[in-house]
């Protein structure tokens, strides 16, 4: 997990505007590598104050992917059934495990007592998995009002979200918000070099 911050260019607007995912169910960063998508969620949503889970090959298993979101979401929502678990591991790797997706959100809806962002960082770890598409699709698609969802990814998302974007309930920040423009990097070398001359 990334820690300090320190050096790194801000980018108040973009910040801002990822900040609003506490105002909608989903919240997509879309962008190819190097744009800076995991420090930017980092510095919004720090670890430990919203759940994180980042994908790796391993998640293409639906099962291990799941089970891996559930313990990552019960280190901040403690009250999360067992019984939840317990159909992870009995469906093994297969399609049920979307109905499984759908009784966590809703036992989410029964726990939750405030704002909480669950943050799944490069998805298109999981673009070639149906199953744990779909996971994720039924979580998003079934999030409780308490449950935002942000999910970065290099490719656009495997699954739609048109309804939810026609229903103010999703949004995108794509690569052209993520850049720095040519006069912001100008500006942010010429202020560091000014600090290094002075020192």
């Amino acid at each position: 997990m990334p820690g300090s911050h320190e050096g790194i260019l801000r980018r108040p607007r973009v910040e801002a505007r990822l900040a609003e995912a506490t105002t909608r169910r989903l919240t997509v960063l879309n962008a190819g590598p190097g744009y800076g998508k995991t420090t930017l969620l980092t510095q919004v949503f720090e670890p430990g104050r919203a759940i994180w889970h980042t994908c790796t090959s391993v998640d293409t298993a639906v099962s291990q992917f799941a089970h891996a979101l559930y313990e990552k979401t019960r280190l901040l929502v403690p009250g999360l059934s067992s019984e939840i678990l317990l159909a992870i591991e009995g469906a093994g790797d297969s399609g049920r495990l979307e109905a499984v997706a759908a009784a966590l959100a809703q036992d989410l809806s029964r726990v939750l007592t405030r704002d909480t962002v669950l943050v799944v960082d490069d998805v298109h770890e999981i673009d070639d998995s149906d199953e744990s598409v779909g996971f994720l699709a039924t979580l998003c698609r079934n999030a409780p009002p308490l449950l935002h969802i942000v999910a970065a990814s290099r490719n656009q998302l495997p699954f739609p979200t048109s309804r939810l974007a026609l229903a103010g309930e999703a949004a995108t920040i794509t690569e052209k918000e993520l850049a720095f423009s040519p006069r912001r990097c100008w500006r942010a070398c010429h202020e560091r070099l000014w600090r290094r001359w002075r020192w």
